[in-house]
Protein backbone atom coordinates (compact mmCIF):
# COMPACT_ATOMS: atom_id res chain seq x y z
CA UNK A 1 0.00 0.00 0.00
CA UNK A 2 1.14 3.53 -0.83
CA UNK A 3 -0.14 6.49 1.21
CA UNK A 4 -0.03 10.17 0.32
CA UNK A 5 -1.35 13.30 2.04
CA UNK A 6 -2.04 16.93 1.18
CA UNK A 7 -2.90 19.93 3.37
CA UNK A 8 -5.83 22.29 3.03
CA UNK A 9 -5.62 26.10 2.96
CA UNK A 10 -6.11 29.15 5.14
CA UNK A 11 -6.09 32.48 3.31
CA UNK A 12 -4.51 35.28 5.30
CA UNK A 13 -5.35 38.20 3.04
CA UNK A 14 -6.61 38.85 -0.48
CA UNK A 15 -10.06 37.23 -0.43
CA UNK A 16 -12.25 38.06 -3.41
CA UNK A 17 -9.56 40.18 -5.01
CA UNK A 18 -7.64 37.04 -6.05
CA UNK A 19 -10.53 36.13 -8.35
CA UNK A 20 -9.20 38.85 -10.66
CA UNK A 21 -6.31 37.61 -12.79
CA UNK A 22 -3.93 40.48 -11.95
CA UNK A 23 -4.48 40.27 -8.20
CA UNK A 24 -2.76 38.37 -5.40
CA UNK A 25 -3.36 36.79 -2.02
CA UNK A 26 -1.36 35.26 0.81
CA UNK A 27 -2.29 31.69 1.66
CA UNK A 28 -1.02 29.13 4.18
CA UNK A 29 -1.24 25.33 4.13
CA UNK A 30 -3.06 23.77 7.06
CA UNK A 31 -1.36 21.51 9.63
CA UNK A 32 -4.23 19.05 9.10
CA UNK A 33 -4.14 16.88 5.97
CA UNK A 34 -6.33 14.60 3.89
CA UNK A 35 -5.04 11.09 3.23
CA UNK A 36 -5.26 8.81 0.19
CA UNK A 37 -4.24 5.14 0.00
CA UNK A 38 -3.66 3.10 -3.16
CA UNK A 39 -3.09 -0.61 -3.92
CA UNK A 40 -2.43 -2.09 -7.38
CA UNK A 41 -5.04 -4.59 -8.56
CA UNK A 42 -6.65 -5.91 -11.75
CA UNK A 43 -9.39 -3.27 -12.04
CA UNK A 44 -10.18 0.30 -10.93
CA UNK A 45 -12.12 0.74 -7.67
CA UNK A 46 -12.52 3.92 -5.64
CA UNK A 47 -13.63 4.02 -1.99
CA UNK A 48 -14.65 7.59 -1.08
CA UNK A 49 -14.64 7.30 2.70
CA UNK A 50 -14.21 11.08 2.95
CA UNK A 51 -17.65 11.74 1.40
CA UNK A 52 -19.41 8.52 2.47
CA UNK A 53 -20.10 6.99 -0.94
CA UNK A 54 -20.20 3.29 -1.84
CA UNK A 55 -17.19 1.77 -3.61
CA UNK A 56 -17.24 2.86 -7.25
CA UNK A 57 -15.91 0.78 -10.15
CA UNK A 58 -14.29 2.65 -13.04
CA UNK A 59 -12.42 2.26 -16.31
CA UNK A 60 -9.72 4.26 -18.09
CA UNK A 61 -10.21 4.21 -21.86
CA UNK A 62 -8.21 6.53 -24.12
CA UNK A 63 -7.61 9.39 -21.72
CA UNK A 64 -11.02 9.17 -20.04
CA UNK A 65 -11.66 7.86 -16.53
CA UNK A 66 -15.35 7.05 -16.06
CA UNK A 67 -17.51 5.29 -13.50
CA UNK A 68 -18.95 2.02 -14.79
CA UNK A 69 -22.09 2.49 -12.75
CA UNK A 70 -23.12 5.26 -10.38
CA UNK A 71 -26.37 6.57 -8.93
CA UNK A 72 -27.22 10.04 -10.19
CA UNK A 73 -27.21 11.44 -6.65
CA UNK A 74 -23.50 10.58 -6.31
CA UNK A 75 -22.24 12.05 -9.60
CA UNK A 76 -21.61 15.60 -8.37
CA UNK A 77 -20.05 14.50 -5.08
CA UNK A 78 -17.58 12.20 -6.82
CA UNK A 79 -16.63 14.48 -9.72
CA UNK A 80 -13.48 15.98 -8.16
CA UNK A 81 -12.12 12.48 -7.50
CA UNK A 82 -12.99 11.22 -10.98
CA UNK A 83 -11.32 14.19 -12.66
CA UNK A 84 -8.22 13.96 -10.46
CA UNK A 85 -7.79 10.32 -11.46
CA UNK A 86 -8.38 11.23 -15.10
CA UNK A 87 -5.79 14.00 -15.37
CA UNK A 88 -3.17 11.94 -13.50
CA UNK A 89 -3.69 8.88 -15.71
CA UNK A 90 -3.91 11.00 -18.87
CA UNK A 91 -0.58 12.65 -18.05
CA UNK A 92 1.02 9.23 -17.47
CA UNK A 93 -0.47 7.93 -20.72
CA UNK A 94 0.95 10.90 -22.64
CA UNK A 95 4.36 10.07 -21.18
CA UNK A 96 4.20 6.44 -22.40
CA UNK A 97 3.72 5.00 -18.92
CA UNK A 98 1.87 1.66 -18.77
CA UNK A 99 -1.25 2.24 -16.69
CA UNK A 100 -1.67 0.06 -13.61
CA UNK A 101 -5.29 -0.27 -12.35
CA UNK A 102 -5.74 0.25 -8.63
CA UNK A 103 -7.93 0.35 -5.54
CA UNK A 104 -7.90 3.91 -4.13
CA UNK A 105 -9.32 5.09 -0.82
CA UNK A 106 -9.75 8.71 0.31
CA UNK A 107 -9.97 10.09 3.85
CA UNK A 108 -10.99 13.62 4.86
CA UNK A 109 -9.51 15.92 7.49
CA UNK A 110 -9.14 14.30 10.89
CA UNK A 111 -11.70 16.38 12.80
CA UNK A 112 -14.19 15.12 15.36
CA UNK A 113 -17.10 16.82 13.55
CA UNK A 114 -18.34 15.55 10.22
CA UNK A 115 -19.20 18.72 8.31
CA UNK A 116 -17.72 20.97 5.63
CA UNK A 117 -15.19 23.23 7.37
CA UNK A 118 -14.03 25.49 4.53
CA UNK A 119 -10.36 24.50 4.46
CA UNK A 120 -10.22 23.37 0.83
CA UNK A 121 -10.70 19.63 1.30
CA UNK A 122 -11.67 19.17 -2.37
CA UNK A 123 -8.39 20.70 -3.55
CA UNK A 124 -6.41 18.70 -1.00
CA UNK A 125 -8.01 15.42 -2.10
CA UNK A 126 -7.33 16.21 -5.78
CA UNK A 127 -3.63 16.87 -5.09
CA UNK A 128 -3.24 13.81 -2.83
CA UNK A 129 -4.84 11.59 -5.51
CA UNK A 130 -2.53 12.85 -8.26
CA UNK A 131 0.49 12.36 -5.97
CA UNK A 132 -0.41 8.80 -4.98
CA UNK A 133 -1.19 7.70 -8.56
CA UNK A 134 2.19 9.07 -9.69
CA UNK A 135 3.90 7.29 -6.76
CA UNK A 136 2.22 4.00 -7.74
CA UNK A 137 3.61 4.38 -11.26
CA UNK A 138 7.04 5.50 -9.95
CA UNK A 139 6.65 8.74 -11.90
CA UNK A 140 8.55 11.78 -10.54
CA UNK A 141 6.65 15.01 -9.95
CA UNK A 142 7.15 18.59 -8.81
CA UNK A 143 4.89 20.97 -6.91
CA UNK A 144 4.39 22.91 -10.14
CA UNK A 145 3.16 19.80 -11.96
CA UNK A 146 0.77 18.92 -9.13
CA UNK A 147 -0.55 22.48 -9.07
CA UNK A 148 -1.16 22.73 -12.82
CA UNK A 149 -2.84 19.33 -13.09
CA UNK A 150 -4.93 20.15 -10.01
CA UNK A 151 -6.04 23.45 -11.55
CA UNK A 152 -7.00 21.70 -14.81
CA UNK A 153 -9.06 19.12 -12.89
CA UNK A 154 -10.81 21.86 -10.90
CA UNK A 155 -11.30 23.98 -14.00
CA UNK A 156 -13.58 21.34 -15.50
CA UNK A 157 -15.47 20.48 -12.32
CA UNK A 158 -16.02 24.05 -11.08
CA UNK A 159 -17.17 25.28 -14.49
CA UNK A 160 -14.14 27.59 -14.81
CA UNK A 161 -14.87 29.30 -11.46
CA UNK A 162 -12.11 29.64 -8.86
CA UNK A 163 -8.71 31.24 -8.49
CA UNK A 164 -6.57 28.19 -7.67
CA UNK A 165 -4.99 29.54 -4.46
CA UNK A 166 -6.37 26.55 -2.54
CA UNK A 167 -4.78 24.14 -5.03
CA UNK A 168 -1.48 26.02 -4.73
CA UNK A 169 -1.51 25.66 -0.92
CA UNK A 170 -2.14 21.91 -1.23
CA UNK A 171 0.46 21.38 -3.97
CA UNK A 172 3.33 23.50 -2.61
CA UNK A 173 2.64 22.87 1.11
CA UNK A 174 4.26 26.21 1.98
CA UNK A 175 3.02 29.74 2.75
CA UNK A 176 2.66 31.49 -0.60
CA UNK A 177 2.29 34.89 -2.13
CA UNK A 178 -0.02 33.79 -4.92
CA UNK A 179 -1.20 35.48 -8.10
CA UNK A 180 -3.83 33.85 -10.26
CA UNK A 181 -3.20 32.66 -13.81
CA UNK A 182 -5.15 34.22 -16.69
CA UNK A 183 -8.35 32.09 -16.78
CA UNK A 184 -9.24 33.14 -20.32
CA UNK A 185 -5.88 31.91 -21.55
CA UNK A 186 -6.32 28.55 -19.81
CA UNK A 187 -9.84 28.16 -21.19
CA UNK A 188 -8.57 28.80 -24.71
CA UNK A 189 -5.75 26.29 -24.33
CA UNK A 190 -8.07 23.61 -22.94
CA UNK A 191 -10.67 24.30 -25.65
CA UNK A 192 -7.98 23.67 -28.26
CA UNK A 193 -7.61 20.23 -26.67
CA UNK A 194 -3.91 20.66 -26.10
CA UNK A 195 -2.09 17.71 -24.56
CA UNK A 196 -1.52 17.97 -20.79
CA UNK A 197 2.22 17.72 -21.42
CA UNK A 198 2.05 20.81 -23.58
CA UNK A 199 -0.17 22.67 -21.12
CA UNK A 200 2.21 21.92 -18.27
CA UNK A 201 5.29 22.99 -20.22
CA UNK A 202 3.75 26.30 -21.31
CA UNK A 203 4.30 29.39 -19.15
CA UNK A 204 0.96 30.36 -17.59
CA UNK A 205 0.33 34.11 -18.00
CA UNK A 206 0.16 36.09 -14.72
CA UNK A 207 0.75 33.03 -12.52
CA UNK A 208 3.00 33.46 -9.49
CA UNK A 209 3.57 31.04 -6.59
CA UNK A 210 6.23 32.63 -4.39
CA UNK A 211 7.20 31.17 -1.01
CA UNK A 212 7.06 33.57 1.95
CA UNK A 213 7.51 33.27 5.72
CA UNK A 214 5.75 34.97 8.60
CA UNK A 215 7.73 36.06 11.62
CA UNK A 216 8.12 33.35 14.28
CA UNK A 217 6.46 35.63 16.83
CA UNK A 218 3.26 36.03 14.79
CA UNK A 219 0.34 33.89 15.96
CA UNK A 220 -2.50 32.92 13.63
CA UNK A 221 -5.44 31.12 15.27
CA UNK A 222 -8.10 29.53 13.07
CA UNK A 223 -11.68 29.22 14.29
CA UNK A 224 -14.66 27.48 12.68
CA UNK A 225 -18.12 28.99 13.05
CA UNK A 226 -20.00 25.74 12.43
CA UNK A 227 -21.86 27.47 9.60
CA UNK A 228 -21.23 26.00 6.13
CA UNK A 229 -20.60 28.54 3.40
CA UNK A 230 -21.73 28.18 -0.21
CA UNK A 231 -18.86 29.66 -2.24
CA UNK A 232 -20.67 28.93 -5.51
CA UNK A 233 -23.73 30.88 -4.41
CA UNK A 234 -21.62 33.78 -3.12
CA UNK A 235 -19.77 33.98 -6.43
CA UNK A 236 -23.10 34.29 -8.27
CA UNK A 237 -24.07 37.24 -6.05
CA UNK A 238 -20.56 38.67 -6.46
CA UNK A 239 -20.82 38.61 -10.26
CA UNK A 240 -24.10 40.54 -10.11
CA UNK A 241 -22.55 43.07 -7.74
CA UNK A 242 -19.56 43.57 -10.08
CA UNK A 243 -21.82 44.02 -13.07
CA UNK A 244 -24.09 46.56 -11.37
CA UNK A 245 -21.48 48.32 -9.20
CA UNK A 246 -18.24 48.12 -11.17
CA UNK A 247 -16.91 51.45 -9.93
CA UNK A 248 -17.51 50.55 -6.28
CA UNK A 249 -15.91 47.14 -6.76
CA UNK A 250 -12.84 48.67 -8.38
CA UNK A 251 -12.45 50.96 -5.36
CA UNK A 252 -12.65 48.01 -2.96
CA UNK A 253 -10.38 45.90 -5.17
CA UNK A 254 -7.72 48.61 -5.18
CA UNK A 255 -7.74 48.64 -1.36
CA UNK A 256 -7.52 44.83 -1.19
CA UNK A 257 -4.56 44.75 -3.59
CA UNK A 258 -2.71 47.47 -1.71
CA UNK A 259 -3.23 45.65 1.59
CA UNK A 260 -1.95 42.33 0.19
CA UNK A 261 1.24 44.00 -1.05
CA UNK A 262 1.76 45.73 2.30
CA UNK A 263 1.19 42.48 4.22
CA UNK A 264 3.75 40.78 2.01
CA UNK A 265 6.33 43.41 3.00
CA UNK A 266 5.53 43.36 6.73
CA UNK A 267 4.73 39.71 7.46
CA UNK A 268 8.33 38.67 8.17
CA UNK A 269 9.61 41.65 10.14
CA UNK A 270 7.18 44.33 11.31
CA UNK A 271 4.86 43.13 14.06
CA UNK A 272 2.83 46.31 14.54
CA UNK A 273 2.33 47.00 10.82
CA UNK A 274 1.32 43.38 10.21
CA UNK A 275 -1.36 43.54 12.90
CA UNK A 276 -2.71 46.87 11.65
CA UNK A 277 -2.90 45.57 8.08
CA UNK A 278 -4.99 42.55 9.13
CA UNK A 279 -7.35 44.97 10.90
CA UNK A 280 -7.39 47.10 7.75
CA UNK A 281 -8.22 44.05 5.61
CA UNK A 282 -11.16 43.30 7.91
CA UNK A 283 -12.50 46.84 7.46
CA UNK A 284 -12.24 46.56 3.67
CA UNK A 285 -14.15 43.26 3.75
CA UNK A 286 -16.85 44.97 5.83
CA UNK A 287 -17.23 47.44 2.96
CA UNK A 288 -17.74 44.50 0.60
CA UNK A 289 -20.19 43.02 3.10
CA UNK A 290 -22.58 45.89 2.32
CA UNK A 291 -23.13 44.27 -1.09
CA UNK A 292 -22.17 40.64 -0.50
CA UNK A 293 -23.25 38.66 2.62
CA UNK A 294 -19.80 37.46 3.69
CA UNK A 295 -19.87 38.36 7.40
CA UNK A 296 -22.29 36.27 9.46
CA UNK A 297 -23.00 37.24 13.05
CA UNK A 298 -20.70 34.46 14.25
CA UNK A 299 -17.83 35.71 12.09
CA UNK A 300 -18.35 39.22 13.47
CA UNK A 301 -18.32 37.78 16.98
CA UNK A 302 -15.11 35.84 16.21
CA UNK A 303 -13.46 39.12 15.21
CA UNK A 304 -14.81 41.00 18.23
CA UNK A 305 -13.40 38.38 20.63
CA UNK A 306 -10.01 38.58 18.91
CA UNK A 307 -9.94 42.38 19.15
CA UNK A 308 -10.84 42.32 22.86
CA UNK A 309 -7.68 40.29 23.42
CA UNK A 310 -5.49 42.69 21.40
CA UNK A 311 -5.46 40.43 18.33
CA UNK A 312 -6.69 41.36 14.86
CA UNK A 313 -9.52 39.28 13.43
CA UNK A 314 -11.11 38.72 10.04
CA UNK A 315 -12.91 36.10 8.01
CA UNK A 316 -10.74 33.71 6.02
CA UNK A 317 -11.88 32.53 2.61
CA UNK A 318 -15.13 33.33 0.86
CA UNK A 319 -17.00 34.13 4.08
CA UNK A 320 -20.70 33.55 4.59
CA UNK A 321 -19.75 31.06 7.30
CA UNK A 322 -16.86 28.60 7.60
CA UNK A 323 -13.67 30.03 9.18
CA UNK A 324 -12.14 33.18 10.57
CA UNK A 325 -8.72 33.97 11.97
CA UNK A 326 -7.23 35.85 14.92
CA UNK A 327 -3.74 37.29 14.42
CA UNK A 328 -1.54 38.61 17.20
CA UNK A 329 1.71 38.35 19.15
CA UNK A 330 0.70 37.84 22.80
CA UNK A 331 0.71 34.13 23.66
CA UNK A 332 -0.80 34.85 27.07
CA UNK A 333 -4.12 35.70 25.39
CA UNK A 334 -4.47 32.53 23.29
CA UNK A 335 -6.36 30.49 25.89
CA UNK A 336 -8.73 33.39 26.58
CA UNK A 337 -9.61 33.63 22.88
CA UNK A 338 -10.13 29.88 22.62
CA UNK A 339 -12.35 29.86 25.69
CA UNK A 340 -14.48 32.79 24.53
CA UNK A 341 -14.76 31.34 21.04
CA UNK A 342 -16.02 28.09 22.54
CA UNK A 343 -18.60 29.94 24.62
CA UNK A 344 -19.80 31.62 21.40
CA UNK A 345 -20.09 28.27 19.57
CA UNK A 346 -16.88 28.79 17.59
CA UNK A 347 -14.55 25.79 17.37
CA UNK A 348 -10.81 26.43 17.61
CA UNK A 349 -9.18 24.32 14.89
CA UNK A 350 -5.43 24.96 15.01
CA UNK A 351 -2.63 27.51 15.12
CA UNK A 352 -0.53 28.28 12.06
Amino acid sequence: MITETAPGKVILTGEWGVLESDCSCIVFPTPCVVKVEIIPQANFEIDLVSIHLPILKAEFVYKQFNWLQIDEEFIEKSEFVRKACEVALQFLFENQIIIQPFFLKTYGFDFSFDQKVGLGSSSAVVIAIIKVIFKLHKFPFTSELLYKLGVIAHFYVQKKVGSGFDIAASAYEKPLYYRRFDPKWLEQEITRKKALNELFSSPWPNLLCQEIQKSKEAIVLVGWTGEPSSTTELIKIFKEFKQNNSERWNQILSKINKTVEQVKESIEVNNLAFLQLIQQNHQILLELNEFLPIYTEKLKFLVRIAEQSYFAGKLSGAGGGDCGIAVGFNRENIELIKRQWKQAGIEFLFEL
